[in-house]
């Protein structure tokens, strides 16, 4: 009997043996293709059962954004481009919303699926709903597919099911799925900032007032004072200057950092004579001034010396090449 036991033991060694040879659990398999893509996003709570099994056949297609925006994915033809814009929550339901441009090199045919998903940075996930876009310039089909002509760049909104915390510093994992012709593509981002796309960040060292400069020269954004953190509350007072006439989008999504590591959520911004917690628009004409301020929510912590990073959700309506502004190194009053 126990010559029986012994050869059944024997066999079974041999089995497993086999079945890691053929798996290759030994080296090169997929948990090392996992491994290389946690070394991308060392500060994302990915694990082995965060990928799904369509995302672990195409990690090479992940683009690590390095907590900066824009951040661009490209198609390994390079003929499709998806460039992230910005990144933030629904100023009314709380949602975790991306945008995202999409433009090819050649007319194509596209077909937006409702399969995106993500990560924060606390471990949070989210289901995504079904994109949307809102261009003139592309010719609706059936099933939701569309003509998109190159070089056309095409303004996607993917929102998500779920609510953001306030505690998120930022997006771990952003993954979705689109259809060209009839070809599937997978589409992943790693390392996603909250915010929106950005200008050059200006160095204030320590000092105000301090001066962004929009990159294509039509305004100014120079930040006044930060102020209010030993009441509990951070507030940014900010002015533009115009040199041409200049509509600004205006929006809550102005994260600030404390140089310690704090993360202030903002509240409610104030540019000229509105205030709101949801987007506006404002008219600066040309050599004209508009003051604003961004408020934030009552934080606790108060052992911030200065802010690390500013960027304020502030950007050109119809002109590009003006960017958002970005400071670092602000001093707290």
């Amino acid at each position: 009997m126990s010559a029986i036991r012994l050869a059944k033991k024997s066999f079974l060694n041999l089995t497993i043996l086999a079945f890691a040879a053929l798996t290759g659990c030994s080296g090169g398999g997929t948990l090392d293709r996992i491994s290389d893509v946690e070394k991308l996003a060392t500060n994302s709570p990915l694990n082995d059962d965060s990928l799904t099994p369509a995302e672990q056949d195409s990690l090479s297609d992940f683009t690590d954004c390095d907590s900066r925006l824009p951040c661009v994915w490209s198609s390994r033809d390079t003929g499709i481009t998806i460039t992230l814009e910005a990144v933030g929550s629904d100023s009314i339901t709380g949602r975790l919303e991306i945008a995202y441009i999409v433009q090819t090199t050649r007319d194509t045919r596209l077909q937006l699926l409702e399969r995106a998903s993500a990560v924060d940075s606390t471990g949070g996930n989210y289901i995504g709903l079904l994109p949307e876009h809102g261009s003139s310039n592309v010719v609706s089909g059936t099933n939701g597919a569309f003509e998109l002509l190159a070089g056309i760049r095409l303004t996607v909104n993917q929102s998500f099911r779920q609510a953001t915390p306030l505690s998120i510093r930022s997006v771990a994992r952003f993954s979705f799925e689109f259809i060209e012709n009839s070809m599937s593509h997978k589409v992943g981002f790693l390392n996603l900032p909250l915010g929106s796309a950005t200008g050059d960040e200006i160095d204030c060292k320590g000092s105000v007032p301090c001066t962004w400069r929009a990159d294509n020269e039509e305004y100014n954004v120079t930040v006044i004072l930060a102020e209010g953190l030993t009441a509990g509350r951070l507030l940014v007072h900010y002015q533009v200057d115009a040199f041409e006439d200049v509509r600004m989008y205006v929006d809550t999504g102005s994260i600030a950092i404390g140089n310690e590591g704090t993360v202030f959520m903002p509240k409610i911004h104030t540019f000229g004579d509105t205030s709101d917690y949801r987007p506006f628009e404002s008219v600066v004409f040309a050599d004209a001034s508009a003051s604003g301020v961004q408020s934030y929510f009552r934080t606790a912590d108060q052992s911030a010396t200065r802010l690390k990073k500013l960027t304020l959700d502030l950007s050109q309506i119809g002109t590009p090449g003006g960017g958002v502004p970005v400071f670092t190194n602000l001093p707290l009053d």
